[in-house]
């Protein structure tokens, strides 16, 4: 059959809808060429034959489109109009010069603003770094570098010269003869660090230490080290195996053993994974495992090529790696392979080091930044006659200057992204230069940008600033007002005010500043561009206003209806001479602040276990119904408990945070807490719970109760709390106990690891701690907490928050609902009144009443209501009440989750009546009934109502 054709036409036009000329149009582009849009924007394609296309829309300096799947059909031509975006991308500012003191760190930031009308995707890059250091430079900081410092490098050569600048990768920068100068051979482990290379003997103790440029130091052995294979460094402390279960711990500066870690398996290579802090660690080609500072295994690769030693690099694109040395017989060849750390797989990049060394076997191996100025080197030892120590170049690495982020997207229409320039002068001594090019690209065909970086290492010049701090209204002097000078080179000065209200800054650095000044009761004022000027006096004076707040009523007395609803008002009224911010924040629960007091206790905790048994933990949660959730990090009892063995005071408690309680907030109420206590030595346990803290503060204690009576030990002992806690939206929640230990290790823990942060929280020495983090004990607490679908609020209020203009006010609404409410039950709340500046928090106390008391003293009827029933949850018994309007038969029964009828506890004729109570205990046909949720439904002769409680013994 002959073909059968349609057409595609449309017009394209920039974001601003102006027709763009030009445009190549590509329908499925393998197989066809590109038509172009006219002047007009208007472009045409036909014949096509009838099918679906790809359609792609191409204009230099333009957002590529595609359309995909696009349908022609016989005889019709179809219509796709388009809009192409041109993006911008413009960088400021166009170069900088920054000046860092000796040792000193500072930031800039770069921006990149698209003005265009369509996303940018950029890219930026560290290029072209050179480096002057100050013994290269005459007349201070000007002059000419020595050619003759920068010659290409001879492998055979003794001595180290710097390279010519490079991005070379495996480019040889050094290969020292080690046997020679120190006298050793059999040399096998290599690490750099601190600024000195090391090498060591695998079949004795010695240690040789060399500069990095090849010099040998000294020789020294460590008591309890020898026969050291590969080392590893983490910027403190040098760690090696020698080819045991034994990880040593170095210090090489004071030449001692710090301390061991047990491998799970033996070490002959290892390589400091910074990102994990732990090692990667093996034996020849058995499985090279991540083992952390405690010997638990974090991740392995199985079935590597047999191998010396080991090497980090998280510095090269598409990392972390890990290099690994292979090659351990003569002649079969060593060389240096590369492991993706996010596949766990080898990358095909290879190096041979016995091409460049012949008869050479593998060795130790190790990365780092130290040995040539802004380069990333990967060395390692060459076992051969001699023992070599080399060094490759694996590419440019900045020390000295870092960007964050490198990449991103940036909206249309003039949104911009900030680029970090973080500057680091290190060890680099006074007169430093560094040089690079910050390089901004995109693919988008935006044209590239290059920012020109210097920074000089060096001692800048300084001047002073001074200044008094009054009162506004009065000129009162203002002792200990804060002030915060700061410039755009991150250069950071604070200081206060004495008791004549004066400060004084000395030695600045030169620029403009911005000024800060703070004090408590008062406004915050600012100065922006106050100058420094180079050995002058500058003075800024600051004159600050303050609220004053003042709160009506300072109480409030409420009756309400059972059913019924009610708002009252409190006023915030500023009468000073500054601006107010405050915060309204509820609590319906009792508040105090916890006594700290007695947890003083000093003695060092342990475990009751010898050894630790590795689980997994994390947050998790457990329904129990369809309307109750526990919430908990631990995994289950692991028959393991903390202590010190003898008399302690301590408070455990385990952190829920906002993200993890988001689903329950202002739906549910923490109704129950579980905890589970190892022994019965112990004098008291009080359950506790924290609202509004965060990380190492609990906040404020708003429930205790003393349940040492009650505590199950080797059980989970389940608290109903007596007063249900509402979950308030953004508040962390904080649950746990004190105790007073008289001996032993009660507190229970689950298998660990500790959930960072949150599981493991103790309050010991004075201060909350982490248990994993302060005694290495990596557990959680055996702690629960269950919460529950809430009833309706109770109290409410509205706004939470505001800003209140000198000699201004604002009303909060208070907002009562006693829908779920019983005659006669009574609530009580404060509502803190939290004002910015602190001039003083005003707590307003609260107290709702569920009646209404007419003036002859009887209650009215108002309505046929059943009332929620109280308590519930329920323990022993739980009353209904109920009010009827007319007579009428009333019949209230119980029923299970299933729908099925439990039992009719009343079944009568009934006058109206307020108030009719129906106490019930929890039995049927004369037994106690199981946990759980049950409904009560309330029949009349007009109405029918069903309720929700719960059963808990």
């Amino acid at each position: 059959m002959p073909p059968v054709y349609g057409a595609l036409e449309g017009t394209v036009t920039d974001g601003d809808g102006v027709p763009l000329e030009g445009v190549a149009v590509t329908a499925n582009p393998s197989d066809y060429n590109p038509v172009y849009t006219d002047e007009f924007g208007y472009y045409l394609i036909d014949p096509m034959a009838t099918g679906f296309y790809d359609v792609q829309y191409y204009k230099e300096g333009y957002t590529e489109i595609w359309y995909y799947d696009v349908e022609i059909e016989e005889g019709i031509t179809t219509v796709l109009d388009v809009a192409l975006g041109n993006p911008t991308m413009d960088i400021t500012p166009t170069s900088i010069n920054a000046i860092v003191p000796v040792g000193g760190t500072t930031t800039q930031t770069i921006t990149v603003t698209n003005n265009g009308n369509a996303p940018l995707d950029w890219g930026a890059s560290i290029e072209n770094q050179t480096e002057l250091l100050a013994s290269m430079i005459e007349n201070s900081y000007t002059g000419v570098i020595d050619p003759s410092l920068y010659t290409d490098f001879d492998p055979g050569q003794s001595s180290y010269i710097p390279p010519e600048p490079s991005d070379d990768m495996w480019d040889i920068l050094y290969g020292y003869d080690v046997d020679t100068p120190s006298g050793l051979t059999g040399i096998a482990g290599a690490e750099c660090g601190g600024g000195y290379f090391y090498v060591t003997k695998w079949a004795g103790a010695d240690i040789a230490k060399f500069d990095l440029a090849g010099n040998w130091i000294e020789n020294f052995t460590i008591p309890g080290v020898t026969g050291v294979r590969d080392m590893a460094y983490d910027g403190e402390y040098f760690y090696g195996g020698a080819a045991a279960t034994t990880i040593y711990i170095m210090d090489f500066d004071t030449q001692t053993l710090v301390g061991t870690i047990t491998s799970p398996v033996a070490v002959r290579s290892i390589a400091y994974d910074s990102d994990t802090d732990a090692f990667w660690v093996n034996n020849w080609s058995e499985t090279l495992t991540l083992v952390s500072r405690t010997g638990s295994v974090l991740n392995t690769i199985a079935g590597p090529p047999s191998l010396y030693g080991t090497a980090y690099d998280n510095v090269t694109d598409g990392g972390p790696y890990l290099w690994i040395f292979t090659g351990t017989t003569t002649g079969g060849g060593c060389q240096i392979e590369q492991y993706n750390l996010n596949t766990l797989t080898l990358t095909g990049v290879t190096h041979s080091v016995s091409g460049d060394y012949p008869a050479t076997i593998a060795g130790g191996l190790f990365t780092s930044e130290e040995i040539v100025p802004g380069t990333w080197v990967i060395g390692g030892l060459a076992q051969a006659s001699p023992d070599i120590l080399f060094g490759y170049e694996l590419g440019p690495f900045a020390s000295w200057i870092t960007i964050d982020p490198t990449s991103g997207t940036v909206d249309p229409y003039g949104a911009f992204e900030e680029v970090t320039v973080t500057f680091d002068a290190g060890s680099d001594p006074a007169g430093t230069i560094h040089t690079c090019d910050i390089a901004f690209d995109s693919p988008q065909g935006v044209p590239s940008v290059t920012v020109p970086v210097v920074l000089m290492v060096g001692n800048p010049e300084y001047g002073d600033l001074t200044g008094t701090v009054t009162a506004a209204a009065g000129g009162a002097l203002i002792e200990g007002a804060e002030i915060i000078a700061s410039d755009d080179a991150d250069n950071t000065y604070v200081t206060y005010t004495n008791a004549s209200g004066v400060y004084t800054i000395e030695d600045m650095m030169v620029g403009y500043y911005t000024v800060e000044c703070t004090a408590d009761g008062y406004n915050y004022q600012v100065a922006v561009d106050v100058p420094i000027v180079v050995d002058q006096i500058t003075t800024q004076n600051f004159a600050l206003t303050a609220p004053c707040m003042v709160v009506t009523p300072t109480s409030i007395n409420v009756t309400v209806p059972p059913g019924s609803t009610l708002t009252q008002y409190i006023t915030v009224q500023n009468t000073g001479d500054g601006p107010m911010d405050f915060d309204a924040v509820l609590y319906d629960v009792a508040k105090v602040e916890t006594d700290y007091s007695r947890f003083v206790g000093n003695d060092p905790l342990e475990p009751l276990k010898s050894t630790i048994v590795t689980g997994t933990s994390g947050f998790n949660t457990e329904s129990q119904t369809r309307d109750d959730v526990t919430i908990q990090y631990q995994t289950g009892y692991d028959d393991n408990g903390i202590g010190t063995g003898a008399v302690f005071d301590a408070m455990c408690a385990a952190r829920f945070t906002s993200d993890e309680l988001s689903p329950y907030y202002d739906t549910y109420a923490l109704t129950q807490v579980n905890i589970h206590i190892r022994s019965a030595d112990f004098t008291l346990v009080e359950l506790k719970v924290w609202e509004g803290g965060s990380f190492g503060n609990a906040g404020t204690e708003v429930y205790s109760q003393d349940i040492t009576a009650s505590v199950l030990i080797e059980q989970w002992t389940n608290v109903t709390l007596t007063t249900p806690i509402p979950l308030v939206s953004g508040n962390e929640y904080w649950i746990g106990y004190s105790i007073s230990a008289t001996a032993d290790h009660p507190c229970s823990v689950d298998a660990g690891p500790a959930v960072a942060g949150k599981g493991d929280w103790m309050y010991y020495s004075g201060s909350w701690i982490e248990i994993s983090t302060a005694y290495a004990l990596d557990y959680n607490w055996c702690i629960q907490g269950v919460v529950s679908l809430g009833s309706a609020p109770w109290i409410t209020i509205d706004p939470t928050f505001g800003t209140i203009a000198p000699g201004g006010s604002m009303d909060i609404a208070v907002m009562f609902d006693a829908t779920d409410l019983i005659l006669g039950e009574v609530k009580t709340a404060d509502i803190d009144i939290i004002p910015t500046p602190d001039v003083g928090t005003v707590t307003v106390p609260v107290t709702l009443t569920a009646t209404d008391i007419v003036s002859n003293g009887e209650v009215p009827v108002i309505e046929t209501a059943l009332y929620a029933n109280f308590p519930n949850p329920m323990l022993n018994s739980t009353t209904f009440n109920f009010s009827l309007k007319e007579r009428s038969h009333v019949k209230l029964s119980i029923y299970n989750v299933k729908g099925q009828l439990v039992d009719v506890i009343l079944d009568e004729d009934l006058d109206p009546c307020a108030e009719h109570p129906v106490v019930w205990n929890g039995t049927a046909n004369g037994k106690k009934l199981a946990n759980g949720i049950y409904f009560y439904k309330l029949e009349t002769n007009s109405k029918t109502f069903l309720k929700k409680m719960i059963l808990m013994k």
